[in-house]
């Protein structure tokens, strides 16, 4: 909230664009002027998040009443919307989604994998097994061989 207290009211969504990204959507420096106050925002409503998180399921026993609970979270929901928000109209986040399926494709033109070699038998028996039934000694010859065997 102290951090939020200096937006202009109405305190809707361009008033919070304005504080803490720039009056002019394309002024770049107003927006690199303001990136301390933006990564101060990040923090504590991704600090808040946390803590509701880890309260949420057990707001009755802390203490809250029904509607303290639900006034509680619309609450942490408002400053979430308004992170995100920021975050979208100052560049600083990238929505990974729009590059998936370049580069998926690119994945897919460019890496190849072959299929994969048995080097050593282990006869089915895990790493314990192999050290109670062969010793050490078992061990030891069977990652000498995997060593001493040609990579591709």
């Amino acid at each position: 909230r102290a951090i939020c207290e200096p937006v202009s009211p109405p305190r809707d969504t361009a008033a919070y664009l304005h504080y803490f990204v720039s009056e002019d959507p394309g002024d770049r420096e107003a927006i690199r002027r303001n990136e301390q106050r933006r990564v101060a925002l990040y923090k504590a409503v991704r600090r808040l998040v946390r803590a509701y998180a880890n309260l949420a399921n057990e707001m009755d026993a802390a203490g809250y009443a029904p509607a303290q609970a639900e006034c509680i979270h619309q609450e942490v929901w408002y400053y979430e919307t308004i992170r995100k928000e920021v975050e979208l109209a100052s560049g600083d986040y990238v929505d990974m989604k729009h590059y998936e399926p370049a580069m998926r494709h690119l994945l897919d033109a460019y890496i190849q994998v072959d299929e994969s070699q048995v080097i050593a038998q282990f006869e089915d028996q895990g790493l314990v097994d192999l050290f109670i039934h062969g010793g050490l000694a078992s061990l030891t010859q069977n990652f000498r061989r995997v060593c001493a065997s040609p990579r591709p």
